[in-house]
């Protein structure tokens, strides 16, 4: 028994020496990457080895220091908070942490972390490197506080359902047990269209987390023969965004101004928020909410008036510093609350959306996206007899060809299918554009 005992200690310490030695040795080969200037490669190496021994002072600190010097600040603040909260003191990763913050901008947060190793009593050469990045931030030069872009647009396309309106002329109306002839209005009816498009954006910088911004669109769509269903909406929008170490925050308000024909026809006032995070450094979690108010004019229509909630989770892979494919997916959900009574009364949505954009050539990227949605009301439909269910299908292919300086070409097909249980609200919807764009 003792023997056995005996033996079990020895081949844990034997264990214990060699797992030491192992990251040892694995310590020095990434050290030497990082000196030879292979931090991306020393990166990638021990990220794969991070779900295993994450939470061990010395390899946090190395993955720390590969994040950095690889361009991932972000991806190193978090590492380096893994590193002092178990050594609070540890000076090497308080002075990274502070060259982490300043690459972000966050130049409050590095100071602060240069403080606190200047506090330790650090040898000459940490000193000296400290002061160089004291004097790099007060010697910088001045940034622009306030950045703003816009655009202008002009394209030509093909509507095939400009009524958003069934194919058939007569639907059957199970109730009564009788067909009906839709009115000329109802009804699917296709024109082509001209549209110009523009707007812009500004974006104040606060300080080195936090801006503030303020934005707006005016689109305007003609149908020469269809002219009941010519659009205008303008809209207005701000916000504020903070940038934190864990990702990026923001919350804004909008006002949307719908008008249809020549009549004012609804109003779309939106709270809202999202929270960005870079899980490494391709990959972004995203997740949203908002909220909205969809109020209609005219007072025949306010009956339809309701409150929209969503929120949801979504994923995207950013394309290679030398390019290649990006990636998009989301999840959502949410409802409609009605403010009067509504035909078919509240509703609760969900569905997933997913995108990809790929840029064969420096001028031109082409992409696509797919998108699917539930729907279930929850009141009885008077002429139908039953509840309503929607599945809704959308499709777009697009390209665009930068041509010259700040001036694109670009050509786009979506289309939209509507399966109901509600034959009035069963429709199928294509269009086909080209829009010459210039941005500012």
């Amino acid at each position: 028994m003792v023997v056995k005992i005996f033996l079990r200690v020895v081949l844990s310490g034997l264990a214990a020496t060699w797992g030491s030695l192992a990251l040892a040795q694995k310590a020095q080969e990434e050290t030497e990457l990082l000196r030879s200037g292979r931090a991306k490669e020393a990166y990638e190496r021990l990220l794969g080895e991070e779900a295993a021994q994450a939470g061990q002072v010395d390899f946090d600190y190395l993955l720390g220091r590969a994040a950095l010097d690889a361009g991932n600040a972000a991806k190193a603040t978090l590492v380096f908070e893994r590193v002092l909260t178990v050594a609070p003191n540890h000076a090497g990763a308080r002075l990274d942490m502070g060259r982490a913050y300043f690459a972000l901008g966050d130049f409050e947060r590095a100071r602060a972390e240069f403080a606190a190793v200047q506090a330790l009593d650090p040898p000459p050469a940490a000193r000296a490197t400290i002061d160089e990045y004291l004097a790099a931030m007060e010697n910088r030069p001045r940034q622009a506080r306030s950045a703003a872009s816009a655009y202008v647009e002009a394209g030509v396309g093909r509507d095939s359902n400009v009524t958003v309106g069934p194919r058939s002329a007569t639907v059957m109306l199970p109730v009564f047990g009788l067909s009906f002839t839709l009115s000329d209005g109802a009804r699917a009816k296709g024109d082509s269209y001209h549209a110009v498009n523009a707007g812009g954006e500004v974006v104040h910088q606060l300080d080195g987390q936090r801006a503030v911004f303020a934005g707006a669109d005016l689109r305007f769509r003609n149908y020469p023969k269809v002219d009941a269903f010519d659009q205008l909406s303008g809209e207005v929008r701000g916000g504020v965004i903070w940038n934190r170490a864990e990702g990026i925050y923001r919350a804004y308000v909008s006002f949307n101004d719908f008008r249809l024909g020549d009549e004012r026809y609804r109003e779309v006032t939106t709270l809202g928020g999202d929270w960005r995070h870079a899980l490494e450094a391709r990959h972004q979690l995203a997740v949203f909410g908002q909220w909205s108010a969809i109020r209609h004019v005219q007072r025949a229509m306010q009956a339809s008036d309701y409150d929209q909630y969503l929120f949801g989770a979504g994923w995207t892979l950013l394309p290679a510093a030398t390019g290649g494919l990006m990636l998009s997916g989301a999840v959502f959900g949410g409802g409609e609350v009605e403010q009067e009574r509504r035909s078919d009364g509240n509703k609760l949505l969900a569905g997933v959306r997913g995108g990809a954009q790929y840029g064969p050539r420096a001028d031109t990227d082409v992409f696509a996206g797919v998108s699917w949605q539930y729907g279930r009301y929850d009141r009885t439909n008077a002429l139908y007899g039953e509840r309503r269910r929607d599945n809704q299908f959308d499709l777009n292919l697009g390209a665009a060809w930068r041509f010259a300086p700040s001036w694109s070409l670009r050509p786009t097909v979506t289309w939209t299918q509507n399966e109901s249980n509600t034959s009035i609200n069963k429709y199928q919807r294509g269009e086909a554009s080209v829009f010459v764009r210039r941005d500012f």
